[in-house]
């Protein structure tokens, strides 16, 4: 009998599932939806505190109002 782990990765019998590799998560200090590229988790759901997008800018700015990005925004 085959066992599926929560990535999908099959153990065991012959079953015909594709198994898929874990997914690159991305910490998210500041809870802006954007995270830090130096730190990751592997893990085939997403952790808490983490994102799939790893474009952060100012990864603990709290002055920023546009995610991602540094600082204030002024449109002028």
């Amino acid at each position: 009998t085959a066992a599926i782990d929560a990535c999908g990765i099959c153990s065991g019998g012959n079953t015909g599932i594709v198994a898929t590799a874990p997914t690159d998560w991305y910490e998210d200090t500041d809870g802006d939806g954007f995270g830090d590229a130096a730190t990751t988790q592997s893990s085939c759901t997403q952790p808490a505190g983490y994102v799939a997008d790893n474009t952060d800018q100012c990864l603990t700015d709290g002055t920023k109002q546009i995610p991602g990005s540094c600082g204030s925004y002024w449109e002028g």
